[in-house]
């Protein structure tokens, strides 16, 4: 995921939404990125629509979401399930079932 994003920000501005707001899942991203002016990071919670700061986002810069799992995995009462999400990549955990996607949306 930090590869597909590094080489997005040798293209231009990038612009990512983490879903949550809590533990240190979002603010991983934060740290890597610190102090690169080329990248703005928001956190999403709940994640349940895409919002106009993300549509707005994506007039000036590459506009991507992370979420720690696969849409068809989700539960049939989860928003999640209703967005409109491409996935781009996926990091598996190294012992475990989960996942992060790295996702985008037109």
């Amino acid at each position: 995921i930090y590869k597909y994003i590094d080489n997005s920000l040798k293209k231009g501005p990038v612009t990512l939404f983490v879903e949550g707001s809590f533990s240190h899942f979002p603010h991983a991203f934060d740290l890597y990125y610190w102090g690169n002016p080329n990248i703005k990071i928001y956190e999403r919670w709940p994640l349940t629509f895409i919002d106009d700061q993300m549509r707005q986002a994506k007039l000036t810069s590459d506009v991507y979401i992370v979420v720690r799992y696969n849409k068809k995995a989700i539960d049939e009462n989860d928003p999640l399930r209703e967005l409109p999400l491409k996935i781009l990549v996926e990091g598996k955990k190294p012992r475990g079932p989960d996942s992060v996607f790295l996702t985008t949306f037109d």
